[in-house]
This record gives structure tokens, sequence and C-alpha cells, in this order.
């Protein structure tokens, strides 16, 4: 164990002090700033997300018309033809 005299461990303690709450507010600025950038990241992942997803709808959509365009036409002989 180490002994200092009063005023030298008061001096020394105080040092410390100093020195831990300067590394604790930039510990807090560098934690702001990931927070930031994790919102930042949400958005950008959620956008991306929303717009694959739109794409999908509009593939899907294309396919259905293509293949309503494709498709035989029923008409109302067809189905009379059917149950004869």
């Amino acid at each position: 164990m180490v002994a200092y005299p009063i005023e030298e461990a008061k001096t020394l303690l105080d040092e410390k002090l100093s020195s831990q709450q300067n590394s604790m507010k930039t510990c807090q600025e560098d934690l702001e700033f990931l927070r930031e950038q994790i919102t930042t990241m949400e958005v950008n992942i959620g956008s991306s997300l929303y717009d694959k997803l739109l794409t999908l709808a509009r593939t899907y959509n294309w396919d259905v018309k293509q293949r309503r365009r494709h498709a035989k036409p029923t008409t109302v002989e067809d189905a009379s033809d059917d149950e004869k």
C-alpha cells in the first residue's frame, strides 16, 4: 500500500478526477455519434427494404397483366359449350 501526504493525495485525486471527467465527456460524445449513425443506418436499411418490396410488387403486377393478356379469352358461348 502506498501512503501519500494529504495535500499530495488531494492533488493527485483532483487530477485523476479531472482526467476521468474529460474521458467520460469524450465517451458520451462518441456514444451520441454512434446513436446517430445507428439511426441513419436503420432509416437507410428500411428505405432499401421498402424499395425492394415495391420492386417485387411491381414485377408481380406486371407478370399478372402479361398472363391475363396472353390467356385465352373466355366467352359466354365457350362456357355453354362446356356444359353440353
